[in-house]
């Protein structure tokens, strides 16, 4: 079997950095190509402090609110 393209994806130091060697060192065995990507965690939403009543929300997810 051949691999004419490896996807590296890292996140953050120091262990990308490791990641990214090792991906490079097989790509250079395989004679592959590489595609690296880095990616982020999503990123966390958070909501006001504000309450509001059930019914209120329930009443804007049907429409009579």
């Amino acid at each position: 079997m051949t691999f004419s393209k490896i996807l590296i994806a890292v996140e953050r130091p120091p262990l990308a950095l490791k990641v990214a060697e090792t991906g490079f060192t097989l790509a250079r065995k395989l004679q592959a190509q590489v595609v690296l990507v880095h990616v982020n965690a999503p990123a966390l939403l958070y909501g006001t402090d504000a309450a509001m009543p059930v019914e209120q929300i329930e009443g804007q997810n049907d429409g009579s609110g």
